[in-house]
């Protein structure tokens, strides 16, 4: 949650912006190639179907600030946040999923993630996967 510090000195808790992140059991659909398996494994298994990655849940803005923060400020703090977990537990992947709206995938694409699917949960929402960069 990223706090405005100035109305925090007057006694008030405005929120900027905010993210949330976990772990999730990644699904692959059957028609996603052996090659993207495998790196998703990351032991080289062409088979596996379920892979845990790092989930940024949620990524959200407050109106009021909205010149405060932008879309790539926000991943970059999401992904700093995955980063000290990946420091202390280990993965490989970042996974968010989004409706498929042109404006929110080349905030992602912009962001270094690529195209990985349809979620197999909600077939409204696309999956883009990014590798974390230690």
């Amino acid at each position: 949650m990223i706090l405005d510090e100035e109305a925090l000195t007057d006694g008030k808790i405005d929120i900027i912006a905010y993210f949330t992140v976990s772990m999730k059991a990644l699904n692959l659909r059957e028609g996603i190639s052996k090659n993207v398996r495998k790196h998703l494994d990351g032991l080289g298994n062409k088979q596996g179907s379920t892979f845990v990655v790092y989930l940024i849940g949620q990524l959200g803005k407050n109106d009021n600030y909205r010149s405060e923060i932008d879309g790539k400020e926000l991943i970059a703090m999401a992904i700093a946040t995955i980063k000290e977990a990946y420091d202390v537990v280990g993965g490989q992947y970042i996974l968010v999923e989004c409706e498929p709206v042109p404006g929110l995938k080349k905030l992602y694409e912009d962001n270094d993630f690529t195209f990985l699917q349809e979620s197999l949960e909600n077939d409204s929402l696309i999956q883009f996967i990014r590798f974390i960069d230690p």
